[in-house]
C-alpha cells in the first residue's frame, strides 16, 4: 500500500465504501474512490484538511479524521471496519457514551456500544485478524430522577392581619452528573419568616414581664368534663379503656370524674364540685375539643392601641364578611352583617367607648403608665372584631374551660384546687383594680402556662348565654359553640371585683353583648 496521500485516499475510498461513514448517504465501493466528493474532507474517517485538521469533534490521525473520545454521547459507536490491508486488520470500535441528562431528570440509558467489526477483507490464506470487537454498552443506567424540590419559602408577616405573604415557589430540582439525580435544590424565597400579630407590630417582644404579649400557647384537645361536678356515683368501679354504655353524661368514683361517650370509659379527670355552683353549670359532661391556641395573656392596652390607631370601620367589615373571625369548625360563627352597626362609626368614637368608667378604665388617650394593664370597656361585638382583626379568634366557652380546668386534671381552679390568694390571682379580696400587670401572677398560671385565666376581668367567648345550654344540646358536645341567634353571650374567669366563687373553672358569666363595661375583657384563640 502507499503511504503518499493518493495511498492514503484510496483507502479511505474502501473505508468510506464498506462504512457509509464519510458524510452523506451510503456509497459503494466502485464509486467512492473516484474523487474528494465521495469522502469530503475532515469529515469522520476522511482525509484531513490540508492544515492537519478536521471538523469539529475529530481529529487527524494519520491523515485521517477520527473522532476525538469515541461514539457521541448517549448514541451507538460506528461498527468497526474491517482491515483494508490483506492483512485484513479488524476494524477498531469505540463504544458509545451515556446520554446526558437535563436538569431535573436522571441520565437516560446510555445506548448500547459499537456492533462488532466486519471481517478483513484479505485472502483467505491469511485473512483479516478479528474483526473489532463489539463496543462495551454505555455504562450509564438510566439515572434515576432528581430529588425532591425544595420546600416552599416560609410565609412572612402581614401588618394587615391577614396572614404573611405567600411563601417562594418550590426550588426545581437541580441537576446532577449524568445517570446521577439531581441534588434538592433549595425552596424558593419566601415572603419573611412569619411574624407577631398585628396588635404586636414593633413591639420588642419581652413587654409583657421578659415574654410576647402576643404570644400564643397550644391547649391539647381531646374529651374532658365540662361543668361543675355533682357527685354522681358510678356503678361498679370504671376502668379506663372497659366497654360501657355510650352516654355524654359523667359520673363521680371517689375523686374522679368518668364518662362513656365512645362506648368506653374515659378517666376525664379529678372532683371539681363546688359548694356555690351555679344551676348553669350542670350536669357536668363529657366534651371533646380540638386542638387549638389561646394567647398566653389577657390583650393589653397597648395591643388595643394598635387597633384603634389603624381603625377604619369599612375595611373592618369588609374582613369580617370576608370570614376574619371564624371557627373553622363550627359553622354559624361567621360575622353577621346586622351586627354591623354595632362598631363604633370612626376612631373617635371607639376611644369614647373605651373610656367607660373613669375610676377603673384602663384606656389612656396617649401611651404611658398602663400599656401592659388589660384592656377593659369591650363590648362582645369589639371583642369579636378586634380578635378577628388580630388574625384571630374568641375561643368557645368549651376551648376557655378546656385550657383553664387543665382538660382532664379537671381542676378547680386553674392553677389546681388550692384556695385562691394574692399569688395567684387579681380578684376582690387581693388586688381589686383593674391597673395590675397582665403577667403579675405566673403562679396562678394554667395547666398549659395560660395567665390571668382567673380574675383580672371577665374575658368574653364566642357563645350565646343559656341555662339549660349543657343538659340540652350542649350535652352531645364535640367541637360545638350556642352560637344561633343573639343576646347574652357568655363570660369566663371573674374579675377584680369578683369573690374566689367566681374564679373557679367551671364558672359561667351572662354578659350583655353590647355593653362597653369595666369588668369586660379579651383572649384570643388561634388556630
Amino acid at each position: 500500500m502507499k503511504t503518499g496521500r493518493l495511498g492514503t485516499w484510496a483507502l479511505v475510498g474502501t473505508l468510506c465504501g464498506m462504512a457509509g461513514a464519510c458524510g452523506g448517504d451510503s456509497h459503494s465501493g466502485t464509486t467512492a474512490i473516484e474523487t474528494d466528493a465521495g469522502c469530503p474532507e475532515g469529515s469522520e474517517r476522511c482525509p484531513c484538511y490540508g492544515n492537519g485538521t478536521c471538523d469539529e469533534g475529530l481529529t487527524c490521525a494519520s491523515d485521517l479524521c477520527v473522532l476525538l473520545d469515541g461514539g457521541a454521547a448517549g448514541s451507538s459507536a460506528s461498527s468497526g471496519v474491517g482491515g483494508g490491508s490483506p492483512a485484513g486488520v479488524g476494524g477498531s470500535t469505540t463504544a458509545g457514551a451515556a446520554g446526558s441528562s437535563p436538569i431535573g431528570l436522571g441520565g437516560t440509558t446510555g445506548s448500547a456500544g459499537g456492533s462488532s467489526g466486519a471481517s478483513g477483507s484479505g485472502p483467505v490464506s491469511s485473512g483479516g485478524t478479528t474483526a473489532g470487537t463489539a463496543g462495551t454498552a454505555g455504562s450509564n443506567p438510566a439515572g434515576t430522577a432528581g430529588a425532591t424540590a425544595g420546600t416552599a419559602g416560609t410565609a412572612g408577616a402581614s401588618p394587615t392581619g391577614t396572614g404573611g405573604a405567600p411563601g417562594g415557589t418550590a426550588g426545581t430540582a437541580g441537576s446532577g452528573p449524568v445517570g446521577t439525580g439531581g441534588s434538592v435544590a433549595a425552596g424558593g424565597a419566601g415572603g419573611g419568616s412569619a411574624g407577631s400579630p398585628p396588635s404586636c407590630s414593633s413591639m420588642s417582644g419581652d413587654e409583657c414581664g421578659g415574654e410576647d404579649c402576643c404570644g400564643s400557647l397550644a391547649v391539647p384537645g381531646g374529651w374532658f368534663a365540662m361543668g361543675s361536678g355533682e357527685g354522681t356515683g358510678c356503678s361498679g368501679s370504671p376502668q379506663a379503656g372497659s366497654n360501657c354504655t355510650t352516654t355524654l353524661d359523667t359520673c363521680l368514683d371517689s375523686t374522679t370524674t368518668w364518662g362513656c361517650p365512645t362506648g368506653t370509659w374515659l378517666d376525664l379527670g379529678g372532683d371539681d364540685q363546688h359548694a356555690q355552683a351555679g344551676a348553669d353549670e350542670v350536669p357536668e359532661h363529657a366534651v371533646r375539643v380540638t386542638e387549638f391556641e389561646l394567647d398566653r395573656f389577657e390583650v393589653t392596652v397597648a395591643r388595643m392601641r394598635r387597633f384603634v390607631e389603624s381603625y377604619d370601620q369599612a375595611s373592618l367589615l369588609s374582613a369580617l364578611d370576608a370570614g376574619a373571625g371564624t371557627h373553622p369548625l363550627i359553622s354559624g360563627t361567621a360575622w353577621q352583617s346586622s351586627w354591623d352597626t354595632r362598631l363604633p362609626d370612626d376612631r373617635a368614637a371607639l376611644e369614647a367607648a373605651l373610656l367607660c368608667d373613669a375610676t377603673t378604665q384602663t384606656w389612656s388617650a396617649t401611651a404611658g403608665a398602663n400599656e401592659t394593664y388589660p384592656i377593659n370597656c369591650v363590648s362582645w361585638y369589639l371583642a369579636y372584631a378586634f380578635c378577628a382583626w388580630d388574625g384571630g379568634r374568641l375561643p368557645t366557652e368549651a376551648e376557655w374551660e378546656l385550657a383553664a380546668a387543665g382538660g382532664d386534671e379537671n381542676r378547680l381552679y386553674p392553677w389546681g384546687d388550692t384556695a385562691p390568694s394574692s399569688s395567684l390571682a387579681n380578684y376582690s379580696d387581693t388586688d381589686n383594680s383593674t391597673f395590675v400587670d397582665v403577667f403579675a401572677k405566673p403562679d396562678g398560671a394554667g395547666r398549659w402556662e395560660h395567665e390571668g385565666l382567673a380574675g383580672s376581668v371577665w374575658e368574653w367567648t364566642l357563645d350565646l348565654h343559656d341555662d339549660a345550654w349543657y343538659g340540652g344540646d350542649g350535652n352531645d358536645c364535640d367541637d360545638c359553640a350556642n352560637v344561633a341567634g343573639d343576646g347574652a353571650r357568655v363570660m369566663r374567669g371573674g374579675d377584680f371585683q369578683y369573690n374566689a366563687q367566681q374564679l373557679r373553672a367551671a364558672e359561667r358569666f351572662a354578659g350583655s353583648s353590647g355593653s362597653y363595661w369595666l369588668g369586660s375583657g379579651i383572649r384570643c384563640a388561634r388556630d
